[in-house]
């Protein structure tokens, strides 16, 4: 089968996060995939917002 765009897919990615996840780790993550090249990232899940963070991202007012 021909394909009309013979460059190469980049890998796609779904990471999970677990409630117990921090704002921090989760960022972390994608900056490794993004410096892998893995730039189509679907992120499920979110930090969990119950308990202090110090990795955690401000909340808008």
């Amino acid at each position: 089968r021909d394909r009309l765009d013979a460059s190469p897919t980049p890998p796609r990615v779904v990471l999970a996060a677990d409630a117990g996840a921090s704002a921090g780790a989760v960022l972390r993550a994608l900056d490794a995939l993004a410096g892998a090249g893995v730039t189509d990232v679907a992120v499920l899940g979110a930090p969990d917002a119950s308990e202090p963070d110090q990795d955690a991202l401000p909340r808008p007012p």
